[in-house]
């Protein structure tokens, strides 16, 4: 299989995912289906609009163009699907273990240290998006987001 389809693949099987994940979530009672019914449509729409431009770009590369291109960055589309399978672990650990808020507090504050963000840029970003899905889901639609194991050993 060449390098080229990966991306597409990959796309298109998280995709099926989460029109799975979906169909599932719309039995469950309003409460637990508010947050998914959020994120999930949200999800597909950029994963559709990714789909579609990855179908576009292939259809406009030519064969030499893609067999050169493939040469010289094969390691780096590799290298960005274990990356991309690293984060979705890690994030699904951190959740189980410690919840949303402070998942939705520390995951923007590592990607962006990761990707050697200035400080201040980093722990503005992290502030914006735990305070912002705290207001939204906690205080505007008064859910109760997942604590995570670690807290509710202390909770209870």
């Amino acid at each position: 299989m060449k390098t080229k389809y990966f991306s597409l693949i990959f796309t298109g099987i998280v995709f099926l995912f989460l029109v799975v994940l979906l169909s599932s979530v719309l039995g469950y009672p309003l409460k637990a289906k508010l947050f998914p019914l959020i994120i999930i449509p949200l999800s597909l729409v950029l994963l559709g609009i990714q789909i579609v431009m990855d179908m576009t770009k292939m259809r406009r590369q030519k064969e030499v163009q893609e067999a050169d291109r493939v040469e010289k960055t094969s390691g780096n589309v590799s290298r960005g699907y274990v990356d991309a399978a690293v984060w979705t672990t890690g994030s699904l650990f951190g959740f189980l273990l410690f919840g949303h808020i402070l998942i939705f507090f520390f995951l923007p504050l590592a990607y962006s240290r990761l990707h050697k963000e200035r400080w201040l840029t980093s722990i503005s970003l992290s502030l914006s998006c735990g305070i912002s899905f705290y207001l939204i889901f906690v205080s505007l639609l008064d859910m109760r987001l997942y604590e995570g194991f670690v807290f509710s050993l202390f909770a209870h």
